[in-house]
């Protein structure tokens, strides 16, 4: 899995949702997050967050290769969504990758209705596929969300946050994330009571099912996410996330938000 495969919805997901206070007129918000390999910078990633006051989210996002990542795979990338704020989190319409890794282009653009997505379309024809290779169904795409749409939660306290699944499909790997609860309390540096979410990696479908990297995930691979409140919005969104990798931990953290 190249480095933007993996951190583009990665970054996006904790950048766009951590710009979702409640808002009464459209506004922008912009902020800038690290991934971070053994304590090392291996990207960065700057993205802006349009919220409308109808409930409307558009998000566009940058992401390049940073510090020691940069001699083994140059790595640059965008990604684009079209959402609307509903029911227990963020509905998306439109999802768009595009980067380029080793001065190999790449990317994808996936269109949902109602909850499923009924439109992918690669820009790099699909490799052949192996004899361990799990296809996707059109089973498999119906009520999921994209990367960068998935970790938006609704809850009433802090408490609700975690017991949840994510069905998640990125275009390539249909899968999904299931959040049970370590711990809620105060937060530092965020306001508000928070949830601290430990999470179990299943790949669906969209994998080679002798893959090392998918095996480790599912098996060993440990996920935190940390949530904060978005304000009175009645909205959960994540503040800090580590992931295991079969190589070592990548770690996202944010910078300061700003209003633009």
């Amino acid at each position: 899995m190249s480095l933007a495969r993996f951190l583009v919805p990665a970054l996006g997901a904790a950048i766009s949702l951590s710009a979702l206070p409640a808002a009464a007129e459209t506004r922008s918000y912009t902020a800038d997050y690290t991934a971070s390999y053994l304590g090392i910078p291996v990207a960065r990633a700057t993205f802006t967050s349009t919220i409308a006051k109808d409930g409307g989210l558009e998000m566009r996002g940058s992401l390049s290769s940073a510090g020691l990542a940069r001699i083994f795979s140059s790595t640059s990338g965008n990604a684009n969504l079209s959402a609307r704020i509903a029911g227990r989190g963020v509905v998306p319409r439109n999802f768009q990758v595009e980067f380029n890794s080793g001065g190999r282009p790449d990317g994808v653009d996936i269109r949902f209705r109602n909850g499923s997505a009924v439109s992918v379309s690669h820009r790099r024809p699909a490799p052949q596929r192996r004899r361990t290779y799990v296809p996707i169904t059109s089973d498999h795409l119906e009520s999921v969300m994209d990367p960068l749409s998935a970790t938006l939660v609704r809850a009433a306290s802090a408490d609700e946050v975690c017991d949840r699944r994510l069905s998640i499909f990125d275009g390539w790997l249909r899968a999904d994330i299931r959040l049970r609860p370590v711990s809620t309390g105060p937060l530092p540096r965020h306001e508000g009571e928070g949830a601290v979410c430990a999470g179990s990696f299943t790949p669906v479908a969209g994998f080679n099912s002798d893959n090392r990297d998918m095996r480790h995930l599912r098996e060993s691979g440990a996920i935190r996410i940390t949530f904060a409140p978005l304000g009175d919005s009645g909205l959960y969104a994540p503040v800090e996330a580590s992931i295991g990798t079969r190589v070592g931990t990548v770690q996202i953290s944010a910078g300061p938000l700003r209003v633009n």
